[in-house]
């Protein structure tokens, strides 16, 4: 690993900040791993470039699938990234989005949906990464 093995996991991943970050680490030489929700469908076409610029630019960079709202998904994500390189040293916590509209109009279950994303899959990412963190010595989270 390069970078002195730094380990950087991300989620949401597939656009905007998230992607940004993830390119700008990788080029820096963190050892990255890309997350997003939907790899293999409605976002097989992000996962596809980003397999072009790991082979392009970075082979510490990988895409991998990750649903925060779901635990098996998170405990699974972070699984596949301890086998790989036993230590993850920071975690950025970007999986998120906004519902553009007015309060009035906006569903309970939109609500609810939305809070397990942007705060419950937090929560999730926190707690599963917290304790290798804490073997390691050292956490870094960016939220």
């Amino acid at each position: 690993m390069s970078n002195g093995g730094q380990v950087v996991l991300i989620t949401g991943a597939s656009s905007g900040f998230g992607r940004l970050m993830a390119e700008t680490l990788a080029r820096k030489n963190f050892y990255v791993f890309a997350r997003m929700r939907h790899a293999r469908t409605r976002n097989a076409e992000a996962a596809r470039e980003w397999e072009q610029v790991a082979k392009r630019e970075s082979p510490d960079l990988q895409v991998l699938e990750l649903d925060v709202t779901q635990d098996a998904s998170v405990e699974r994500a972070v699984d596949e990234v301890l086998a790989k390189c036993d230590r993850i040293d920071v975690l950025i916590n970007n999986a998120g989005y906004g519902i553009m509209d007015l309060c009035e109009t906006v569903t309970l279950a939109q609500a609810q949906r939305q809070l397990d994303v942007n705060f419950f899959g937090v929560v999730r990412m926190n707690r599963a990464v917290l304790p290798t963190m804490k073997r390691q010595g050292s956490a870094c989270f960016c939220t």
